[in-house]
């Protein structure tokens, strides 16, 4: 009987040391997992934005292919492209590039 309350009381012991630990463990790793939390929604916000941007691009690229073949156009030279600018409610003629 002596035996079998002092295994008890050893078990008891190593529970309550093992609920400290592990309550130590969480406190410690807690922050760290939030951390990363954030780290994953960075990254995830700037991959949408990428994805957004090669988007944009593709679109643009397929816009000026089909003017090229469809419309049989193609982009102006440099001499003749004018820069208009908005100021307040009149536009401005800015200088040839």
């Amino acid at each position: 009987m002596r035996s079998l309350s002092v295994m008890l009381i050893i078990v008891c012991l190593v529970s309550a040391f093992s609920v400290v630990w592990i309550r130590y463990e969480n406190r410690v790793l807690s922050p760290q997992l939030h951390a990363r939390y954030a780290l994953r929604d960075d990254l995830n916000i700037e991959w949408r934005k990428l994805l957004a941007e090669r988007s944009t691009l593709a679109r643009h690229d397929q816009m000026k292919n089909w003017a090229n073949k469809v419309g049989k156009m193609s982009m102006p030279s440099e001499d003749v492209v004018v820069y208009l600018k908005k100021r307040y409610t009149e536009w401005v003629l800015l200088e040839h590039k």
